[in-house]
């Protein structure tokens, strides 16, 4: 998993409108980032988090006992922003629950606090980052 959003490259797709915002994308082709679909070059560098996100939890069956909680918290934040997930022994990001540009502007609202989770799931951060957000979370 890269440590750094801004560096993932979402594969081009033809698209004649952003998946996020509507805009229409005069080259003809979007970036396709996973559950929203195709979005213009401005509105892809929102999603980087997203894309480690759907990577980290899609197909995994277990989770180290430190990261649990963690991913939990994305599990039900991603249900919360209208990204279907299922969790039958393996996790499935299953889709969209609401319209696109929708969950793009709930995942918007909830970025910084994904993000955290995220970087604590996927072992970025260190003990004490994960002891002061258990301590936010149970306040």
């Amino acid at each position: 998993m890269k440590a750094n959003p801004t560096e993932i490259k979402f594969p081009r797709v033809p698209a004649s409108h952003c998946a996020c915002c509507g805009i229409i994308l005069p080259t003809g082709e979007g970036y396709l980032v996973p559950v929203i679909g195709a979005v213009g070059p401005k509105c892809r560098q929102k999603f980087g988090p997203l894309a480690q996100l759907v990577e980290l939890l899609d197909g995994r069956t277990d989770a180290p006992a430190a990261a649990r909680p963690a991913l939990g918290r994305l599990m039900v934040s991603l249900r919360q922003i209208g990204v279907g997930i299922s969790n039958d022994g393996t996790i499935r990001v299953t889709g969209l629950t609401r319209k696109a540009a929708e969950v793009a502007k709930s995942y918007k609202k909830r970025r910084a606090e994904l993000v955290q989770d995220l970087q604590i799931a996927s072992g970025l951060m260190g003990p004490e980052a994960q002891a002061a957000r258990a301590a936010q979370v149970a306040a």
